[in-house]
């Protein structure tokens, strides 16, 4: 049988049928395709309606940041060509120009404040060098070449001995830093202040926010208290946020101090000077639940509770605190707020932490005796573990940050640890006449 004359099925049909099946396989694809289409139109759309949306939320930042800046700076003393008046500036990074003159450096930030071409001015490397330097030259634009510069952004050229490679959050200035004077309860932190006036810019960033909490532990400030002999009673104001949660107001400056909104009816009530490691007792014995840094502008720092805790847990704390002490009445524990202490529970957390312990200063030639107590304020909210280390001095530093490395990951519940050199420790003899201590070195 023969099929060569049989017609395909598709024959058979009408051509306005095939031409309807076509029709809808293409329909399908197209569809498909426009589907797509419209979905990278729309994330395109998103994005750039979120990139938008950063751009307006940074440029509202830096304009909100000048402002603030501004009115800071018109406070300070000028004459009438502007000479005098205080200006800061934070390194956001090394510019990419050639110098004018050989071997200068080229820094590149917002002037906040006005500054001159030949001023001396003063550079805070982040390595806590300070050095004094010139203002060689001023861009307002790359190679557009000013006498001086004014609430801009621009590039210094500084002309001067010892500048660092790695200037980023340096912070340069016309403010010389000033002792503190006990008589007349002043403080000036220039570079916390320079720090603080990009707060907002640049906040995110760890390298920045590392920086500025080491700055603000070494810094002074001024607050306001009533001072009876030993006893001083520390004024405290409402959260905005949370009104039932009370902060100490503090003041870098006193060009700061001057933006102070606060009714202070009462006569006896002043200022006094005080250190971080002052505010941070006051906060972990007392109902404060932090401080807050220049709360009436130009800006607001808070630094809370949970903040303060972690700093007082680093392993250098203990000596900051001691080097940064300042030479006025200070709050300190009195009859109604005595330091107490106490054996550590044995639980599984100290087990963990004297094992540690005797781990790490087998190893340590220098740490000759370890013991642990526990201490807490009469009245206070916390308790934290003080570690008793006989060490040499010298080798403080060393020991007591190799043994908080050493004993952190034991530590649970957000507990803290101190550590205080054991010749230092009054009560030491006595205490570990009747507590076993932790680590004896032998031999």
């Amino acid at each position: 049988m023969a099929f060569w004359n049989k017609k395909k099925d598709t024959e058979d049909k009408p051509k306005s049928e095939l031409e309807i099946e076509m029709s809808d396989e293409l329909r399908a694809i197209t569809e498909a395709l426009e589907e797509t289409k419209n979905e990278k139109e729309a994330k395109a759309k998103r994005r750039a309606e979120e990139n938008a949306r950063v751009v307006k939320e940074l440029q509202e930042i830096n304009d909100q940041t000048l402002e603030n800046a501004s009115e800071y700076m018109e406070h300070s003393v000028e004459d009438e060509e502007g000479f005098g008046a205080a200006f800061y500036m934070v390194v956001e990074s090394p510019a990419d120009f050639e110098p004018v003159n050989e071997g200068n450096v080229l820094v590149e930030g917002t002037v906040y404040g006005k500054v001159f071409k030949g001023d001396k001015v003063y550079l805070f490397q982040p390595d806590n060098d300070m050095i004094e330097v010139t203002v060689d030259d001023i861009r307002t634009e790359p190679g557009v070449h000013a006498e001086s510069a004014k609430n801009r952004h621009c590039i210094i050229e500084l002309n001067g001995k010892g500048i660092s490679d790695s200037l980023k959050y340096a912070v340069l200035c016309n403010t010389a830093p000033a002792p503190i004077d006990p008589e007349e309860q002043i403080s000036s932190n220039p570079r916390l202040v320079g720090l603080t006036l990009d707060f907002n810019r640049f906040r995110q960033d760890p390298e920045y926010f590392t920086l500025l909490v080491n700055v603000i532990i070494k810094s002074s400030f001024i607050t306001h208290a009533r001072v009876e002999g030993e006893r001083i009673g520390i004024m405290s104001i409402s959260d905005s946020q949370n009104p039932d949660q009370k902060m100490i107001p503090v003041y870098t400056d006193e060009l700061s101090l001057s933006f102070n909104e606060l009714d202070i009816e009462d006569e006896e009530i002043g200022n006094l000077v005080v250190s971080f490691a002052d505010l941070a007792n006051i906060v972990t014995t007392s109902p404060h639940e932090g401080f807050v840094i220049n709360p009436f502008g130009p800006v607001s720092i808070k630094i809370p509770e949970e903040l303060i805790k972690d700093i007082m847990k680093s392993p250098n704390y203990s000596k900051i605190a001691k080097d940064t002490k300042i030479g006025t009445p200070a709050p300190q524990p009195g009859p109604q707020n005595r330091i107490m202490i106490s054996i550590p529970m044995e639980n599984n957390e100290y087990k963990g932490i004297k094992q540690a312990i005797s781990k790490h200063c087998s190893m340590v030639a220098d740490i000759k005796r370890v013991g642990m107590a526990m201490k807490t304020i009469e009245g206070g909210k916390d308790m934290s573990y003080l570690c008793i280390v006989d060490c040499p001095e010298s080798k403080e530093d060393e020991c007591f940050t190799g043994l908080f490395a050493a004993v952190k990951p034991s530590l649970m519940n957000g507990h803290r640890i101190e550590f205080m050199r054991y010749d230092e420790a009054p009560f030491a003899d006595d205490y570990f006449a009747r507590q076993p201590l932790i680590y004896t070195k032998i031999g």
